[in-house]
C-alpha cells in the first residue's frame, strides 16, 4: 500500500484548514460566521458538545480569513459574502484560567506565542519599528513557554505567577501594544481565535480586554449544550455576542457518507468502504465527526496490522469495525478521568438502559421499572455513585451523560455484543 492512513484521518486534533477536505460538509455553517465577523467591531461564540467539531469550524474559519483554506480549491467554495485578507491569530486554553493575567499569559504560549512570533517575522522585514516590538516581544515572553517541531514533541516551561498587581496591569499595557502594532503593520484586521473557551472561569475584568482592543475581533470556541450557560461566568461579554452566536449541529448521514468518499478519493482507491460498514459509522458516529474518525482511521489500522505486507485494494466491512469499538471507548473514558471503565454490575444495568432510550424520554422512575428485578434494590446507590464519578448528570428529574460521546459508544458496544462482557460480568 502506498498511502499512509494517518493522511487521510484527523484522529488526535481539530481538522486544520490544509486538510480542508476531512472537513464536514457545514459550509452553510461557516457563510454565518463570515456574515457575523463581517460587521464593524464584531465577536463571534461558536458552541456545542464535545466532539460535534467546533475547533474545526473554527479552524476553517482561521484558514478562510487568512485566504489560506482549502475550501477555495478542493469544495470549490464560494463564500455569500467577501472575505478581506485578515491577520489571525489561535489560541488555546488547556487548563482553567481564573484571572485576566492567566488569560494574557495563556494566550502568549506554545502554539499561539508561536504564531504571534512568526506574523511578527512575516510583517518586521524592512520595517524597523516592528522589528524593535518582535525584539521586545521575544524578550518580554519568550520565556514563559516555547514549542519546536524537530521530534514532534512540546516542551513548555512553568509560566510565573503575577504576584503584584501592578505586574499584572504593565502584561496587560504590553501585550495591548503588541497587538495594535501587529494591527497596525499588517494593515489587515486582527482576530484572535480562542479555543476551549470553556476553560476560562470567572473574571470580573474579562470584557476590559474586548473593549481596550477595539481593532480586534474575538471567535471564542467552547464546549457547551446552550449559550447561556457557557457565558454564566462571563455576563459582560454575554451583551457583546446577544446576536453573533452559532450553535454546531452534529453532521448529516450525507456528511458521513461523503467524507468516506473522499477517503477512498484520497487513498486512489486503495481504501474502500462498503454499504454495511457506512452504515453502522452513520449511526453509530451519531453525529460526532471525531466519533467517524476514528471509525475510520482506527478500523484501517487494525485491518492493516492483521493483513501486513497486502498490496491490493481492499474493502472494509461492518466486521473490521467489531475490534476497535472497545479501543475507541477506551481511548475516550482515558479522556474522562476512566469513568467508564470502573463501572459494577448495577452501573452497567443502569448505562444500558440510559443508551438504549432515546434522551432526554427516560425519568428516573422509568429507568428504576426497566432494571433487571435483582437490580431495583440498588438502583438509588448506584445513580448516586454514578452522579458522583461525573459519568451521568441530573437534569429536572432525567438521568444525562455527562459526555454524550459516550451514550454513543456503549450504543456501539452493545449492537456490537461487546458491552456485557465489558462491564456486566464484573
Amino acid at each position: 500500500m502506498t498511502v499512509d492512513i494517518r493522511d487521510l484521518f484527523t484522529i488526535r486534533s481539530s481538522v486544520d484548514y490544509t486538510k480542508a477536505w476531512q472537513f464536514a460538509n457545514r459550509l452553510e455553517l461557516l457563510d454565518d460566521c463570515l456574515k457575523t465577523l463581517a460587521v464593524p467591531n464584531s465577536q463571534l461564540l461558536i458552541y456545542g458538545e464535545s466532539g460535534v467539531g467546533k475547533s474545526s469550524l473554527g479552524r476553517q474559519l482561521f484558514g478562510l480569513l487568512n485566504h489560506r483554506s482549502d475550501l477555495f480549491t478542493y469544495r470549490n467554495y464560494k463564500p455569500l459574502y467577501t472575505i478581506d485578507p485578515h491577520t489571525c491569530i489561535w489560541f488555546n486554553c488547556h487548563e482553567l484560567i481564573e484571572t485576566d493575567s492567566d488569560l494574557i499569559l495563556s494566550l502568549l504560549r506554545d502554539e499561539s506565542k508561536d504564531s504571534i512570533k512568526a506574523r511578527l517575522e512575516e510583517l518586521s522585514d524592512g520595517n524597523e519599528t516592528l522589528k524593535q516590538v518582535k525584539d521586545s516581544f521575544s524578550a518580554k515572553f519568550g520565556g514563559f513557554g516555547y514549542s519546536h517541531e524537530v521530534a514532534r514533541t512540546t516542551e513548555t516551561i512553568d509560566i510565573p505567577e503575577l504576584e503584584a498587581s501592578h505586574q499584572g496591569l504593565q502584561l496587560f499595557h504590553d501585550f495591548k501594544n503588541i497587538i495594535h502594532h501587529l494591527t497596525e503593520a499588517s494593515g489587515f484586521p486582527l482576530v484572535i481565535f480562542l479555543d476551549e473557551f470553556h476553560q476560562v472561569g470567572t473574571t470580573d475584568d474579562f470584557a476590559r480586554i474586548i473593549k481596550n482592543l477595539r481593532e480586534v475581533k474575538f471567535v471564542f470556541i467552547g464546549t457547551s449544550e446552550t449559550f447561556a450557560e457557557l457565558l454564566q461566568p462571563h455576563r459582560q461579554i454575554a451583551r457583546l455576542v446577544t446576536n453573533s452566536y452559532k450553535e454546531v449541529p452534529g453532521i448529516l448521514e450525507e456528511d458521513v457518507r461523503q467524507f468516506f468518499r473522499t477517503v477512498e478519493e484520497n487513498s486512489q482507491n486503495e481504501y474502500r468502504f462498503d454499504d454495511e460498514f457506512l452504515d453502522f459509522v452513520v449511526e453509530y458516529s451519531d453525529g460526532y465527526p471525531w466519533l467517524m474518525q476514528q471509525f475510520g482511521y482506527f478500523s484501517l489500522e487494525h485491518f492493516l496490522d492483521q493483513n501486513r505486507g497486502i498490496d491490493h485494494q481492499v474493502t472494509l466491512t461492518r466486521d473490521d469495525l467489531f475490534p476497535v469499538i472497545p479501543k475507541i471507548a477506551e481511548v475516550v473514558a482515558m479522556a474522562n478521568q476512566q469513568r467508564l471503565l470502573r463501572l459494577d454490575t448495577i452501573q452497567a444495568n443502569v448505562i444500558r438502559q440510559l443508551a438504549e432510550t432515546p434522551v432526554a424520554t427516560l425519568t428516573n422512575e422509568d429507568l428504576r421499572t426497566k432494571l433487571p428485578s435483582g437490580s431495583v434494590g440498588y438502583f438509588d446507590s448506584a445513580v448516586d455513585d454514578l452522579l458522583e464519578q461525573n459519568v451521568l448528570r441530573s437534569v429536572a428529574g432525567r438521568l444525562l451523560f455527562v459526555e454524550p460521546m459516550e451514550r454513543a459508544l456503549v450504543k456501539a458496544l452493545i449492537a456490537t455484543g461487546q458491552f456485557a462482557s465489558r462491564y456486566e460480568t464484573k
